[in-house]
């Protein structure tokens, strides 16, 4: 033909999460990157970072004293990154004095939630030291490391394997007192592993299982 004929099309209804359009086009659903939890001196400050931030609305920030009944304590927008990196943080002026368990509900455009993995920190003075949970760990899962009552610095994780040989090694500023760091899992098989966090003048060794 002398003159070219244009063609266009439109995909009806509008996708969300996990859903495809007419040309076959896959929307990722939100992606938790890590979820932390500090102590400060006004309280608790949760920090979570995310990705695939393409259907998010906001997102609230839950909390629990025993890890199974969770209230909201507070809500922010989502920026609408998009695949980038977000970091948001918020804080809880009111924690419990004991345990307390956060995690961020997030609020799709579709009105549908997705929930973020449960971080707990003690606020107990009495204690000092470090714990790991959950244990049993899930392979090619993460751990948490609770920070209780340790000075501020940087701190090394290795973990080791039952033959010695070192399968992590990650570094963590550790802003003082009371605080949860998550660690995400090498690819290694299920057995007993030890667990060594140290400064220039601390080490704590802990053994965990991972199934």
């Amino acid at each position: 033909a002398a003159n070219p004929v244009i063609f266009g099309f439109t995909t009806t209804p509008n996708i969300t999460d996990n859903q495809t359009d007419n040309g076959g086009l896959h929307i990722l659903p939100i992606s938790f990157i890590s979820v932390r939890a500090f102590e400060k001196s006004n309280g608790v400050t949760i920090e979570w970072k995310v990705t695939n931030e393409l259907n998010t609305n906001s997102y609230s920030v839950e909390r629990s004293i025993d890890g199974r009944i969770f209230n909201s304590i507070g809500k922010t927008n989502a920026t609408g990154s998009g695949v980038n990196i977000s970091t948001y943080t918020l804080p809880d002026a009111r924690p419990f004095a004991g345990n307390n368990f956060y995690r961020i509900s997030a609020l799709n455009k579709d009105g549908k939630t997705e929930l973020s993995p449960v971080v707990k920190i003690n606020l107990n003075k009495s204690g000092r030291g470090i714990s790991i949970y959950p244990n049993p760990a899930v392979k090619n899962g993460s751990l948490n490391l609770q920070f209780q009552n340790l000075d501020k610095g940087t701190y090394m994780v290795n973990i080791f394997n039952q033959q010695g040989q070192r399968v992590l090694n990650e570094t963590i500023v550790h802003e003082g007192g009371n605080s949860v760091q998550p660690i995400l899992l090498p690819k290694i098989a299920a057995g007993l592993y030890s667990v060594e966090v140290r400064n220039a003048g601390t080490k704590y060794v802990n053994t965990i299982m991972v199934e």
